[in-house]
């Protein structure tokens, strides 16, 4: 949400069809960016640019931690699984 409304007080984002106008399209915007999918439908502009490419960043780093700690989690229970085992 914090992406989301800083796209609608200080970026503008283009499209060919239809304008970002309610919370709901910046939500999806700021949804579609934080993930990395990438959108064909929306192109941001002007200010919405750096907050796009700031949102990317905080993604990666919130999925890759992510990914770390579940892994983490697995290898620990993996391990004393097979440690029971051995005895």
């Amino acid at each position: 949400m914090l992406f989301a409304n800083a796209y609608e007080l200080f970026g503008t984002v283009n499209n060919c069809e239809v304008p970002l106008n309610s919370l709901l399209d910046f939500t999806y915007f700021s949804v579609v960016t934080f993930t990395t999918l990438g959108y064909g439908d929306y192109l941001p502009t002007g200010a919405a640019q750096i907050i796009a490419m700031i949102e990317v960043l905080v993604g990666f780093v919130f999925f890759s931690f992510l990914i770390g700690i579940v892994s983490a989690i697995f290898y620990e229970r993996m391990t004393k699984a097979s440690d029971k085992d051995s005895h």
